[in-house]
């Protein structure tokens, strides 16, 4: 059943040519877009992974404020803000019940 299945699709494969090949090629593009998103999504998931606690790891984002307006800002950090964060931290830790 499978060799009769074969032998069809080869005798359409040589007698639409052209069909036959933007199917082939459809078909390898999405294949390779396939593999290369998710080797993408792999890489972005495996930041920062090998440290101990790597669940515990955040991501601080910073806005900016232009002319009272904020707007969108970006990951980049400044040399206060790792003091300035523990400071707030704790104070809001102290606050707790």
């Amino acid at each position: 059943m499978v060799s009769h299945y074969l032998k069809i699709s080869w005798k359409n494969l040589r007698r639409n040519k052209l069909i036959s090949s933007i199917n082939i090629a459809g078909l390898a593009i999405g294949i390779s877009a396939f593999v290369l998103i998710m080797l993408y999504v792999n890489y972005e998931n495996s930041y920062d992974r090998f440290f101990n606690n790597s669940d515990r790891i955040y991501r601080v984002y910073m806005d900016y404020e232009e002319g009272g307006v904020y707007s969108a800002g970006d990951a980049q950090t400044y040399n206060l803000s790792g003091p300035t964060l523990k400071n707030e931290l704790l104070i809001f830790i102290k606050k707790l019940p």
